[in-house]
């Protein structure tokens, strides 16, 4: 199946007083119609980043700096600001980490909802408002046109993330960007939250890039994943693999940190150090200077893409007799 998005290079970065700051460096990757793609790592590691530039919403100073990005064979990165005002919210949605600050707060629900309806579907009032009924009643929020009626601070966490979850599916997208959408909520909603994007993404044949920093979402949620760090895609697998052999040392300090069921004396082992600021990152490897398995190749040399395993890719010298990728 062709890719529905795909990622070459792509890179982006910030001008600062300091230098240059690569927030994004070299990423590739594809993503199938109906596949959701787990993207991981430590804040600050370009997660979001990298999903604001799909869009073309890289804030400035930022930057695409370099690579291409394709979505259904068109090329993102050559298009006008018009185009992908076009593309965003009918084909290709967003949910943002935090439904409080993405929702305007002096907006009742109906009015923002109904927008990206009258903007791209051509509605008029009447045929929004129905629709918008019926996408609240389907990611489960009672009493739709109450909601409708409401201002987002009369909603809970949960039913804003809902609306939000509504407001990206309206216009029937191909992709959805979901960048940490339950990071806010209680675990009991967190994991309605995630039925319900699994659900939506297999009954729609939706392609859906989860960007998060918990693991155990992605176990949840993900068919493959991407670890991220300091900029870079250091590993690409399916999440079965990953959780059962992760093949780079910091996918494996990640996993390493993670508390197990029935090991309630067991100490979690973090892994040492912290993330280099991203105006003084170090040579050679990003990770080196954290990393148990340290060599002196990977101090001068930037590891390219090695493919050890069929289907599995690491960014790592310790798998460079499994062969470039």
């Amino acid at each position: 199946m062709d890719p529905l998005l795909r990622l070459q290079d792509f890179s982006a970065a910030f001008d600062t007083a300091r230098g240059l700051a690569p927030a994004v460096d070299g990423v590739s990757f594809d993503l199938a119609p109906g596949e959701v793609f787990g993207l991981v790592g430590e804040s600050g590691c370009g997660k979001t980043v990298l999903s604001l530039g799909i869009l073309g919403l890289i804030p400035r100073p930022g930057r695409i700096s370099g690579g291409r990005a394709f979505f259904g064979g068109r090329e993102l990165t050559a298009m006008s600001q018009e185009e992908l005002r076009a593309l965003r919210g009918a084909e290709i949605a967003m949910i943002f980490q935090e439904p409080m600050t993405a929702l305007n707060p002096v907006m009742r629900v109906g009015v923002q909802l109904a927008e990206p309806l009258l903007l791209h579907k051509g509605l008029d009032k009447r045929q929004a408002e129905a629709r918008c009924l019926e996408l609240l009643e389907q990611v489960g929020l009672p009493g739709p046109r109450a909601v409708l009626r409401a201002y987002p601070h009369e909603l809970s966490g949960g039913m804003r993330q809902r609306v939000m979850i509504a407001m990206a599916l309206g216009c029937g997208p191909r992709l959805l960007i979901a960048d940490e959408p339950t990071t806010a909520l209680d675990v009991t909603i967190q994991k309605q939250i995630l039925e319900l994007l699994s659900g939506l993404a297999a009954e729609r044949g939706l392609a859906m890039l989860f960007i998060t920093h918990n693991l155990g979402v992605v176990a949840q949620t993900c068919h493959r994943v991407g670890v991220m760090y300091a900029g870079r895609l250091v590993e690409v697998s399916p999440v079965e693999a990953l959780f059962a052999k992760a093949l780079h040392p910091y996918t494996q300090g990640l996993m390493a940190s993670l508390p197990r069921l029935g090991s309630r004396h067991e100490r979690l082992t973090p892994v040492a150090g912290t993330v280099p600021p991203l105006t003084a990152l170090p040579s050679g490897c990003h990770f080196h200077p954290r990393c148990p398995f340290v060599m002196d190749r990977c101090r001068r040399e930037i590891p390219p893409v090695f493919r050890p395993e069929p289907g599995r890719e690491a960014r790592c010298w310790l798998h460079a007799e499994g062969g470039r990728a």
